[in-house]
């Protein structure tokens, strides 16, 4: 009778919660024309919104499932239906906060009419005759040519077969995107056996809602693919790796950095005991031959058919759009060649370090291999989970990106459900080998096939907390305000992430320090531990004597290893003592 009172008590928190945020996103509607001149009436609505969406996500997380599976799928239906609600506020609307959604529609425009966009401006005079009224007038940077890859265009040219230069048909587009990525976001947690309720972290947080359905960012298609090839490839059947593949590579033609992500999908090496042979060792056996001084970690590469899948599909994609012209890659030059505040942290460190624009870019290149690199070993000699290794290397092109957006890591909410947990840093922390690496790589158990329980450390929160600031850039970055600050949406995370280590340091330390001072004092008394402290009734003090166990950590007051003297130990083990007598 309790346990459903307390469930009926928890929908009714969930309801209240979805019929307060309603009124907030109507809020956010209304104030996003005046973003530009009037942030800071943005900041209050979105605020309580993520509050709102963070509150019912742990009230979630903190909570049992229901018992029964109807009472499971009501709950579901009502976290689900909220964020419905939620997303309907913009249904009707035009995007008011980003106007990229009209260069989506003017790029199909102009390959409609065999105009390469990545080779014409907005404002080139030689188009002014396929200019209109209601979407050239509203696209943004008219003096650059599109950035857009071939794969975003294919999408911009599906939707303009629909309904030509019409907004309302690209913002429905990227709806039915945002919706199919909180569907995909139920089948992974049920993959993983998962609670199916923590869909609430993407489904009710308002970047997606914000940044996918009102603002109609292509970005929700890259993340679509990116979980679709995740969970093919969590079937583990015959064609998996190559639908997976096909999948990964409609995503890097949509967005290019997803093709980072190929390092985390490799195919694990099979061999869990012998070491990979090293190159050298390999050319020496073969005698020089370059078939035979492949190493097996190449090899595996070689014949992977996710990547030769992705590869295949990206030629395939970006083929046609060559006859029409592909330019210079279109304002991909000058994305990368701006040098603004919104930069990750480890590309400001870079350019602050080194002002030659060529070397910022060799080095920025150099730290993504590098570190992408890494990921691909654990997931080659570690088993590392795909989904934990593609948050990591989200995690890594955010610190490395030259500029940064708030849709740029909506696509993460999803990858963060399966891994964030209600309560950081009280878990036990994992320990043997490969422990450093298990609080955000969770690794395949090598134990009869199983794999280990996700366990959040503190760089998902950190990862999750930056996330959740970043809707604040639209504030920071307008006029009258300091966007030096967004420095601090890097410390502060950073900060979260370390403390666990900063923690278990201290507790190192401090025991450490009681260990030396233990082994001084049994120095000090050559070589004997001090007697136990009996009192006159021969009972240990401070416990009841009819509630003392009959064990030997009480009856005999067995003291810790390290307060015991080698002599000590090796004494024992030769002679031995007699069994003592029990207080009865």
């Amino acid at each position: 009778m309790l346990a459903r009172d307390a469930l009926h008590w928890r929908w009714l928190a969930l309801a209240v919660l979805g019929v307060l945020a309603v009124p907030l996103y109507a809020r956010i509607l209304a104030v996003a024309g005046r973003l530009a001149h009037q942030a800071d009436l943005f900041t209050l609505p979105e605020l309580v919104a993520l509050a709102v969406a963070v509150g019912a996500a742990a009230l979630v997380l903190l909570s049992r499932p229901a018992r029964t599976s109807r009472q499971r799928r009501i709950e579901l239906a009502l976290l689900l239906g909220c964020g419905v609600a939620f997303r309907a506020v913009f249904f009707g609307a035009t995007p008011a906060i980003s106007h990229d959604a009209y260069r989506y529609i003017w790029d199909a425009h102009l390959l409609v009419n065999g105009v390469s966009p990545w080779a014409h401006a907005l404002s080139d005079p030689a188009l002014k005759s396929l200019r209109d009224t209601a979407i050239w007038p509203q696209v943004n940077w008219r003096d650059s040519a599109s950035i857009y890859p071939p794969g975003a265009q294919l999408f911009f040219l599906l939707v303009n077969t629909v309904a030509p230069l019409n907004i309302a048909a690209m913002k429905w587009a990227m709806t039915l995107c945002d919706f199919a990525i909180g569907a995909l976001t139920l089948v992974l947690l049920r993959q993983r056996g998962q609670d199916p309720r923590r869909v609430i972290i993407y489904w009710w947080n308002p970047l997606p809602i914000v940044e996918f359905t009102f603002n109609a960012h292509v970005d929700a298609v890259a993340t679509l693919w990116t979980l679709a090839a995740l969970a093919v490839l969590a079937r583990d059947t015959r064609h998996a790796r190559l639908v997976s593949g096909i999948l990964l590579g409609l995503a890097a033609a949509t967005k290019l950095y997803p093709l980072l992500f190929a390092a985390a999908l490799l195919r694990p090496n099979s061999s869990t005991t012998t070491p990979l042979a090293s190159p050298a060792r390999t050319v020496a056996a073969s005698g020089g031959r370059l078939p035979a001084a492949l190493t097996p970690t190449l090899r595996l590469l070689l014949t992977d058919p996710l990547l030769l899948a992705s590869g295949a599909t990206i030629a395939l994609i970006y083929l046609p759009f060559a006859f029409i012209g592909l330019g210079s890659g279109g304002f991909l030059a000058t994305y990368f060649g701006q040098r603004f505040v919104d930069q990750g942290i480890l590309f400001r460190l870079i350019t602050t370090i080194f002002v030659f624009a060529p070397l910022q870019l060799v080095l920025q290149g150099l730290a993504l291999v590098t570190l992408c690199g890494l990921i691909a070993w654990l997931r080659v000699r570690r088993k590392l989970e795909p989904a934990a290794g593609v948050l990591a290397v989200s995690a890594i092109w955010i610190a490395l990106s030259p500029h940064l957006f708030p849709w740029y890591v909506a696509g993460l909410l999803p990858l963060l459900a399966l891994y964030v947990q209600p309560i950081p840093f009280l878990s036990p922390s994992p320990r043997g080998r490969g422990a450093g690496v298990r609080s955000l790589f969770p690794l395949a158990s090598r134990e009869r096939g199983r794999r280990e329980a996700p366990r959040a450390g503190g760089e998902v929160y950190a990862l999750y907390l930056f996330v959740l600031a970043m809707p604040f850039t639209y504030v920071i970055f307008a006029p009258g305000h300091d966007p030096n600050l967004f420095t601090w949406f890097f410390y502060v995370p950073l900060a979260l992430a370390a403390m666990p280590w900063i923690l278990r340091s201290i507790a190192t330390l401090f025991g450490q320090t009681a260990q030396a001072g233990a082994s001084a004092t049994v120095g000090a008394s050559g070589g004997r531990p001090p007697a136990p402290p009996y009192t006159k009734s021969g009972r240990v003090p401070g416990i009841h004597t009819g509630l003392q166990p009959a064990s030997r950590s009480c009856a005999g007051l067995s003291r810790p290893r390290f307060l015991v003297s080698p002599a000590s130990r090796a004494t024992r083990r030769t002679h031995p003592q007699p069994p003592q007598e029990q207080t009865p």
